[in-house]
């Protein structure tokens, strides 16, 4: 197999152990350049996450492997790109979400509730990632405040369920987490439009 990397080609046994040494030479020029991986391009498959499992589990068939490099700008710009992108979404369907609460829960709600869950983590692990480089962002404070808002939200949704407080529930998604939603997008936009990406 070839593994390519900027204008560098490294031939490999079609073997886990030589697999991973190409990607030890791999890893020393992310670090050299500074990069860090965007994505792999898998004989013409575009594999964004997961890599090793997608490797090991097509390892046989594999022919080339593309590195698809992005700076660390870039890729903190995708994911707050990708939770704006979200937000615009959820808003709207937590406003319905929380109507069912207040009318009556079917098995959708809770499957739709699930989901906001796992959106609302992806969101905290961002900002999280996002707060670590102030030196991109000047309002990474405000990310924070938002970060902290969202996760005793988070604790609160918890305490509401655990004492079948529906009503609660969807207060809380009507009243705390669909503001702190739109401060989060509020802050992105400003961040993008204002020029205070470095």
């Amino acid at each position: 197999m070839q593994i390519k990397i900027l204008d560098q080609v490294f031939e490999c046994d079609n073997q886990v152990s030589s697999v991973e040494d190409v990607f030890d030479k791999v890893n020393q020029i992310l670090t050299e350049t500074k990069q860090h991986i965007g994505s792999l391009e898998i004989d013409g498959v575009e594999v964004y996450q997961d890599y090793i499992q997608y490797i090991t589990a097509n390892l046989d068939s594999i022919g080339t492997i593309v590195v698809n490099m992005k700076t660390l700008r870039e890729m903190l710009e995708g994911a707050l790109v990708s939770i704006q992108e979200y937000l615009s979404r959820a808003i709207p369907e937590v406003e319905i979400l929380a109507d069912e609460f207040y009318q009556g829960i079917s098995q959708n709600t809770w499957e739709k509730f699930a989901q906001l869950f796992d959106g609302l983590q992806l969101i905290i692990d961002s900002i999280q990632i996002v707060s670590e480089h102030p030196e991109l962002y000047s309002n990474v404070v405000k990310f924070v405040e938002i970060k902290d808002s969202i996760i005793e939200q988070l604790s609160l949704l918890q305490a509401a369920l655990e004492s079948q407080d529906r009503v609660s529930v969807g207060d809380l998604m009507l009243y705390r987490l669909i503001p702190s939603f739109q401060m989060l997008q509020g802050e992105i936009a400003a961040s993008s439009n204002s020029g205070k990406i470095n």
